[in-house]
């Protein structure tokens, strides 16, 4: 890695630049020969001098709350040590200051994540999308739809899809979005956000309680701090029994599933009742190979702890599960992790292994992404014609994690044939899972 320590480090912060000239110290620490990615960004940043008490003088901020916030800058990779900024970062600042010079000259209202007159209903109101960090579209279809039934044998609870966009910014190699979503290359969040509301307002409404899953095509949270989904949808869920004579024993809720630390919007909603939020998680030496872009799974899991701080109900996902050589050691940390940081009483993990569609290997290979990650999927078994991993090695995959996570838990499978499921005490008729109610 290089470091180029005589760039100026910006950070944007109330509409003004903080510039700070980064020196180089006197004394460079030796570079890594080896180790992991996340060990070498830690070296550029113990490498690079800045000051907290500048930052924190010219913002008006404590120091505390700078410190904070550069974490998370840092964390998520959204700030680089040579003073360079992530581009849909950069992107988004360009889009924004823009939008606030058209609004003056125009006279138009200033840029909002909603256009009140009921019938562009955009998102935002600016004109130029090719300054924005992800494409906008019009949907022309229901936003929400009930999601197929499973093949014959396996198992997968019903449940409905809220699709307020496709793919995010992240890019892992064995994404399955890649292939349905053909050649749409970034994130795309859909435009008439009041139309959304009411079909989610409509959807509520149902005698019979339903997950609606915000995460089937795409991550729920990577682009909240722009879009403000979370904002619209959670009062919904938490005030759904409003006006109702007898409220319902059980509850709609929504399934907030994501690979992102973007939590920050969630922590400050205070009505948030029956909104479930499910992270990601896989082991760091995963991440580093295959999940390109997204935050270290020990930042998705510090979220997820300060997600259950504040008092919503949090599942977590370790999937796709990639057992090459070494893998018992890859996974042992990240149970440990868990079990130190989060209250594990009924919280609900879902395992599963890499799996993929026919065609998606050949998908990735276009999109110039790892192939390698499907090699250990040679077995095609099952209804559905998914390309699995042999079920002697999934069996072996699933025991050992059963036999660690801790017992207070409650572990399910992720679209698994029923047979897996008996063979290991789990009752496939009721299935407690990630997009299970």
């Amino acid at each position: 890695p290089t470091c180029h320590l005589d760039r100026p480090l910006v950070i944007s912060t109330a509409g003004r630049d903080l510039v700070k000239q980064v020196r180089r110290r006197r004394r460079v620490s030796e570079v890594p020969e080896s180790g992991s990615d996340r060990r070498h960004w830690e070296w550029l940043w113990e490498n690079v001098s800045y000051s907290i008490e500048d930052l924190a003088a010219v913002s008006g901020l404590s120091r505390e709350l700078v410190e904070k916030k550069l974490a998370v800058l840092r964390g998520n990779r959204l700030i680089y040590p040579d003073g360079t900024i992530n581009r849909f970062v950069t992107q988004y600042l360009k889009t924004k200051t823009l939008s606030l010079f058209k609004a003056k000259s125009a006279s138009r209202p200033s840029s909002k994540r909603l256009a009140k007159d009921g019938k562009t209903d955009k998102i935002f109101s600016m004109s130029d999308e090719a300054q924005q960090p992800f494409e906008t579209r019009s949907r022309k279809t229901s936003f929400i739809h009930k999601m197929g039934r499973p093949a014959a044998g396996v198992v997968c609870p019903p449940y409905f899809v809220l699709s307020h966009g496709n793919g995010c910014p992240y890019r892992c190699d064995y994404c399955c979005l890649q292939l349905p979503l053909g050649n749409v290359s970034g994130p795309v969040v859909f435009e008439h956000r009041q139309r959304l509301v009411r079909e989610t307002q409509k959807f509520l409404e149902r005698g019979q309680p339903w997950l609606l899953s915000a995460g089937e095509s795409s991550d729920s949270l990577a682009l909240d701090d722009l879009t403000r989904l979370s904002e619209d949808l959670a009062p919904l869920f938490s005030r759904q029994d409003d006006g109702l004579l007898f409220p319902r024993e059980k509850k709609h809720k929504l399934l907030l599933v994501t690979k992102s630390v973007n939590v920050e919007r969630l922590l400050s909603i205070r009505e948030h009742a029956n909104v479930v939020v499910s992270f990601s998680l896989n082991a760091p030496e995963v991440t580093e190979r295959y999940e390109h872009g997204a935050p270290h799974p020990y930042e998705r899991l510090r979220a997820a702890g300060q997600c259950q701080r504040a008092g919503y109900a949090v599942r977590i996902r370790i999937d796709p599960i990639i057992p090459e050589e070494g893998w018992e050691l890859w996974y042992r940390p990240l149970l440990e992790r868990i079990a130190s940081e989060m209250k594990t009483k009924g919280l609900r993990f879902t395992l599963g292994t890499i799996r993929h569609n026919a065609g998606l290997r050949e998908c990735a290979r276009r999109r110039g992404r790892n192939g390698t990650v499907f090699d250990l999927a040679t077995s095609r078994e099952g209804a559905d014609g998914r390309y699995r991993l042999p079920v002697e090695l999934r069996r072996e995959v699933y025991r050992w994690f059963k036999e660690r996570l801790p017992e207070d838990a409650s572990v399910a499978l992720c679209k698994e044939t029923e047979e897996l499921w008996r063979d290991l005490d789990l009752d496939p008729a009721n299935p407690k899972c990630n997009c299970a109610l």
